[in-house]
Formats: C-alpha cells, structure tokens, sequence
C-alpha cells in the first residue's frame, strides 16, 4: 500500500486501488527503463511515501516542498495523481499533518474538487460553517471548471433523466389504462354479445383485454397493448400526445445503450496525449500507454518528438533527449527535434552544441521565431552580443508579440521549449499505421447500433403499442366506434347519438313528468354514489401519481410534466447521487445533496397530493 493507516473510507478504496496501480506503473516504467538520471517528481514522492510509513512530519514537510518545486521547475499546471494520492493519505490524518497534505494537494492540482471538499468537512467538523460552505462552494466550482469531471457529470443525467422521464410516461399511460378500462371491457361484452351467448360473450371481452397473455408475453405488453386500445377513446390531441409517449419509449433504451457505449468509455488515447500536452497536466497511465507504441510507430518522428516532450513533462529529461535524438534519425532535415535537444544544450551550459543545433533548425526554418530567440540565447552565452541581439530583433518581429509566448518555460527561466498541442499528434495519427491508428483511437467497433438495440424487450413491446394503436384507431373510426360514458351517472351505452348522457338519464333528468317519483329517486342516488366513487378515485391517483388529476382530466401533457418534476429529485437522490456521482467524486459531502433533493421531491408530491384530495 502506498499509505499508512486503514480504513481510509469505503467510497475512496476503488479510487485509491486505481491510484495504487497507477503509480506503480509508473514507478515500474521510471525505475526499469530509465536507468540515466533521476526523475524529480518520483524523487520527492519517494520521500514523501518514507515520511508517511515512519510518521517523521519534517521530512513529511520537506518532501512536499520539493514535490511542489518539482511541479514548478516541469512547468506542470497540474499532477492529478499526486494530488489524489495525497488527499486520500490525508482521511485518517487529522490536525497540521492532514491539513498540510490537503494544502499541498490544491497546489498540485488547483483543479481538483476533492482536497477542497476534504477541507470543507474538517471545517464544519470544527465549527467554521461559513469557512465550510465556502470550500464546498469551490469544490462544486472546480467541478464544473475541470472538463473531465463536468463530463462525467453530465454524463451521469442522462439516465436519470431518462430514468424520470420513462417512469412519468409510465404512470401517465397507467393513468389512463385506469381511466377508460370500463370502456374497453364494455366494448368487447358488447361486441360479444353480437357474437355469442352472454357467458361466452364475458369470456370474449376477458380474452380482448388480456390477449396478450395468451401469446406468452409479460405485463409490459399488456399495458401497452390496453393503451393502444384507448386511443379510440381520446380526444383528437390526446391521441397525438399518446404516440408521442410510445415514440419515446421505443427510443429510451436504445438512447441507454448509446450512453453506455460512447459516453462510459475513457477518452482514446489520442485525445488523452493532446490534453496532456495542451494543459499541461500529469498523466502517467497515458505516458504509459503511449510509450507502449513504440514498436508501432518507431519510424515516425513525430511519434517520438511527442514522446520526448511526454517524457519530459512527467520529469525524466534524459528518456526525453533519447526520444529528441531517434526523431533527429528518422528525420534528419527536421528542425523540431533540433529545436528541443537544444533547448536542452542550453540548460545543460552547453551553448556550443545549442549554437549547433539551433543554426541548423534556422537554416531549415528561416521563419521560425523560437529557433532565434534561443539561437540569441547561446551566442550571448558565447558572448557574441551584437549576433545575440541581430536574432533577437529578428525573434521579436517574426512573433508579432511577446518573446515569451513563442514557447514553454523551461528549468532555466530564459530557455523555451516548442509548444506542441493537436495538430502534431493529428499528423501522427494521419500517418500511423492501421496498428497505430488503432492503438491512438482505441474505440472497438461493434454491430450497427439501431440493429442491436432497437428490438430491446421494451422498445419492442411500445413500437407493438404504436402500431396496434393505429391500426385499431382506423379500423375503429371506420366500423365500430367507441362507447360513451354518462357524464352524469358514469353507466357506459352505445348510441348513435351525440349526447352525453344515457338513456336514464335523459328520462330521469329531461322528461321528469314520464318517470316516477320512486325511479327518480333511486337515479339520484346512484348519481350521488357514483360521484362520491369517482371523486375517491381521482383523489386517490392524484395523491399516488403527482399529475394523476390532470391525467384524469384530459391534460395529459401538463400531468405527465408535473410528475416528471416531483420525481426527477426524488430519483435523483435515490438512484443518481448513489450509483453516479459519489463514483466521480467521492469526497463529495452527498448527505446534504441527497436530503436536498429528497426533500424538495417529498414536498413537491405532498403538495400535488393536497391539492387534489381537496379538490372536489
């Protein structure tokens, strides 16, 4: 183990195994192929490892030092790693020692959220709420300024997002199974009852309704086979809104596996090189990797000037000048590995052998402004002054700017180094072979995404849906239109007629002199008990599904919103925050996100469940 202590916490043990074989990874390729000089980096993390085993605090104190200085003379914004390793070792370290370990992570990484939420926790536990809040704040910041973390993060809503929308749908779509079941089930017995015997004509109608059973499918069939039949029952809109809904499950889980498989894979390699180089951050395991290419792309030179630089930025100057020179080979007219071997002939004090190098890559590249100004770097190291200033001059009007932008601060505060970014490791890539190509670009293709993930039991069972919703709607519209319910009563009949009340109706209410007192009566009541029925059961499905009452009332879209609203943070809080976000930032202080969004989604359902049990 790399740390002291155990029982450093059950959310960092997989972020702490994957920093343990990260660096012994790279302490592996360190110690086994580079035997010529010292890496400093590696050098200050071995005492900073000795003084965590023994417990010595000075040498603790010294080793971070010169970690940090180590930083700044490689001209490194960022050691991710380290930083990471040093705020895991710092969980079961309380008082100066862990406070010295999280100050000297945020200097390492300035970036990482972890050491400010550490901080933040200490701060709370020591009575500093407001200095607590703050650190959170900037952790929750640094999140969202770090493009890997705010990638993943992102990346994490979408399920949750799906999640909450294929649930609202779902109960929208119970909702109104519930809704018109009554009208279905009197359709198909009075259909039968054109067909057969009243006993036989019950079986028939229970047939309809469940005919999905009797084909060997589950319940999601069902449901979505009883919610094509409802379509004949809807309002021309909500027709539209019901294929909708379908149209979106048929998609959702062919969007999951599309998640899955381009957005939960690690950058390619390639990508990983240009980060590396352009913000300058620590990378050991895409050292590695890279490294590794070697057999394919050996003939490259622009392989190994990218390699060089790799090397050099992870502080092992010496591997770097071995890559330098193989580029120098495989490309003899290059002026860019010249460039780097001598940048570093003028840190090593060798300006004759930079003079060299340097006038060469100018022949080769006349308009290239740092080849001058480290060329005027090594002829005032040779005290030849006025040929300094005569590249100077020249420096300065071919970078149309400030001489230290033409390229990266070396260990000698004078020295540049070129500056690579995408466009080197692009032309590599571009001229790789198939090998390398794929090596760079590591995404294993598979099978066409639509022709794997399409036919997805639930995908298929509400594309089942869509297409026995329409066909049933025009055979329907066609030749045998849907019944009706009583706006009064409830009772379901059949008429030609467009009115909206049954045949009792219309006699008890509309023609009260031809019906007696007694049949009145008895109509009043069952009138009565079928609103008090009714009402109960609106109430009961707008206290269960937040949007139930909109739901029942035809307002499909608004209900179907609202309960995607109250379920989204309670679901977020359950499923997100657990399985998702605690995975990316484990320092994360999630009780407090989770009581948050908890409560919020709590309140939301009491509030929606109130205001339709009060409703009449």
């Amino acid at each position: 183990m790399w740390f002291v202590g155990s029982g450093t916490g059950r959310r960092w043990s997989g972020r702490s195994r994957w920093i343990e074989r990260a660096l012994a990874g790279v302490l592996a390729l360190v110690v086994c192929v580079s035997p010529v000089g010292a890496n400093p980096l590696f050098e200050a993390w071995g005492t900073v490892q000795n003084a965590l085993v023994s417990g010595q605090d000075e040498n603790l104190g010294v080793g971070l030092e010169r970690l940090l200085k180590a930083k700044s003379d490689l001209g490194l914004q960022r050691v991710t790693p380290f930083a990471e390793a040093l705020t895991e070792a710092s969980v079961n370290r309380q008082g100066p020692v862990g406070d010295m370990l999280l100050e000297t992570a945020k200097r390492l990484d300035p970036l990482l959220p972890a050491p400010r939420f550490m901080m933040g926790k200490r701060a709370w536990d020591g009575g500093f709420h407001v200095k607590s809040l703050g650190e959170f704040a900037n952790g929750a910041v640094n999140m969202v300024r770090l493009p890997s973390v705010f990638r993943m993060v992102l990346s994490s809503c979408v399920p949750w997002f799906l999640m909450a929308l294929g649930l609202s749908l779902s109960a929208a779509i119970i909702v109104q199974i519930v809704v018109f079941f009554r009208l279905i089930v009197a359709d198909s017995y009075i259909l039968g009852l054109g067909l057969f015997s009243r006993i036989n004509a019950l079986i028939f109608a229970s047939v309809v309704v469940t005919l999905p059973l009797f084909a060997g499918l589950g319940p999601v069939w069902v449901v979505s086979y009883l919610f094509a039949l409802l379509w004949i029952y809807m309002p021309f809109a909500q027709r539209i809104v019901a294929a909708v809904a379908l149209s979106l499950i048929v998609v959702m889980v062919p969007l999951l596996e599309f998640w899955q498989k381009n957005f939960l894979i690690p950058p390619h390699l390639q990508r990983r090189v240009v980060e590396v180089l352009s913000e300058r951050t620590a990378d050991f395991v895409t050292l590695r990797e890279f490294i590794e290419l070697e057999t394919e792309l050996d003939d490259s030179a622009a392989y190994h000037v990218v390699a060089g630089e790799l090397l050099r930025l992870h502080g092992d100057r010496e591997l770097g000048r071995v890559e330098f020179q193989k580029a120098l080979l495989v490309a003899p007219n290059a002026a860019l590995p010249r460039l780097f071997l001598g940048a570093f002939s003028l840190e090593d004090r060798d300006p004759r052998r930079a003079m060299e190098l340097l006038s060469e890559a100018v022949e080769i590249e006349p308009g290239d402004a740092l080849a001058h100004y480290n060329l005027a770097i090594a002829l005032d190291l040779t005290r030849r002054f006025d040929e300094g200033d005569s590249e100077r001059r020249r420096a300065r009007a071919l970078a149309q700017g400030s001489l230290e932008d033409l390229g990266i601060r070396g260990q000698e505060e004078r020295v540049l180094f070129p500056r690579l970014g995408s466009k080197i490791v692009e032309s590599l890539a571009a001229h790789a072979s198939t090998g390398g190509q794929y090596a760079l670009n590591n995404r294993v293709l598979g099978r066409g995404l639509w022709a794997d993930l399409t036919f997805s039991p639930l995908s298929l069972a509400a594309l089942g849906g869509l297409l026995i919703g329409v066909g049933m709607l025009a055979v329907r519209l066609r030749w045998y239109g849907p019944a009706r319910e009583c706006d009064k009563c409830g009772k379901v009949f059949r008429t030609e007629d467009k009115t909206a009340y049954c045949e009792q109706c219309v006699s008890v209410f509309l023609k009260r002199n031809a019906v007696s007192i007694e049949q009145q009566t008895a109509k009043v009541a069952h009138v009565r008990r079928w609103e008090l029925i009714s009402s109960l059961v609106v109430r009961v499905i707008g206290a269960v599904v937040p949007g139930g009452r909109q739901i029942v009332a035809g307002r499909v879209v608004l209900g179907t919103v609202l309960t995607f609203f109250v379920w989204l943070p309670l679901l977020g809080a359950i499923f997100w925050i657990p399985l998702f976000l605690i995975t990316i930032e484990p320092a994360l202080p999630v009780i407090g996100l989770q009581v948050g969004l908890g409560f919020v989604g709590v309140a939301g359902w009491a509030l929606t469940a109130v205001s339709a049990w009060s409703r009449r």
